[in-house]
This record gives structure tokens, sequence and C-alpha cells, in this order.
């Protein structure tokens, strides 16, 4: 792995947040009225929170993900980089997740998507059926099924 990222001797996450802390630390050198390595320090401290809400709810989802697919290990991982991120961002990672991490949560992509098995192909998909209505056979599989017995 190569040297850090980093932004006026600074990590960042990633080279095009760099154009990002420029603008915040102008903004606050200006608007602010704050000195330049004092601007420089801020936007990089809001960005660093910001990023690391962001982490948080990250491993949240991969918390919660890994649990339903009873995968321990990853779950425990996650729970590691989830404890470090909410330090870092200022908040107790056993305590209810503030609304900062649920929003950011609330607007990750899913982490799992349909994709069909290839099986999938050999009877009809049923279009927008209940749970409880019977699950029905197409005519070649009823064909099969009869011819086998």
């Amino acid at each position: 792995m190569g040297e850090p990222l980093t932004w006026q001797g600074r990590r960042i996450a990633a080279p095009e947040h760099a154009a990002d802390l420029e603008m915040a630390a102008a903004v606050k050198q200006f608007t602010e009225h704050k000195r330049q390595p004092e601007a420089e320090s801020a936007a990089h401290a809001a960005y660093t929170r910001s990023q690391a809400l962001d982490a948080a709810a990250h491993h949240l989802a991969g918390i919660r993900a890994a649990h339903a697919g009873g995968w321990d290990d990853p779950a425990r991982e996650h729970a590691e980089a989830y404890a470090a991120a909410a330090q870092q961002a200022g908040f107790d990672p056993h305590g209810e997740p503030p609304k900062e991490v649920l929003d950011r949560l609330a607007s990750l992509k899913p982490l799992y998507r349909f994709k069909a098995h290839p099986a999938d192909q050999l009877w009809e998909r049923p279009e927008a059926q209940s749970l409880d209505a019977p699950v029905t056979a197409s005519p070649a599989t009823t064909a099969a099924s009869a011819a086998s017995t």
C-alpha cells in the first residue's frame, strides 16, 4: 500500500475530497474571518467528522446484514470498525446510533440485490402475488409432474 492520501498534511479518504476541503477552508477563512491555518484545521475537522458518520452508517449496515446472514466474524469486524468510527465522530458506540448516522444509513444503497438463479427460468414467476396466495406451477412443470407419476 502506498502513502496515505493527504491534504495540507492531513489525511483524507479520497483524492477528489481535496477540492471540497479547499473550498470549505476558504469559506471559513473569509466568512468566519479565520486565519488560513485555523480555517484549514476547522475544515478538516468537519470533514473528518462527516467521514466518520458515513463510515459508522456503512458499518452499522454491515453489522445488521452480517447478523441477518448468521456470519459472526464479519459482524464482529464491522462492529469493531463501527466503534472506531463512532469514537472519531464523538458518540458512544454502545448506545443508540445518533440521528445523523440513522439518516445516512437510510440513504445508503442496499447491500444486497436480488439475483435470479439459473433454474428460475424453468418455471413462471408469479407477478406480485400476496404471500398468502398459493404458488402455481407452469403448464410445463405440471405436465412433467404428471408424466413422472
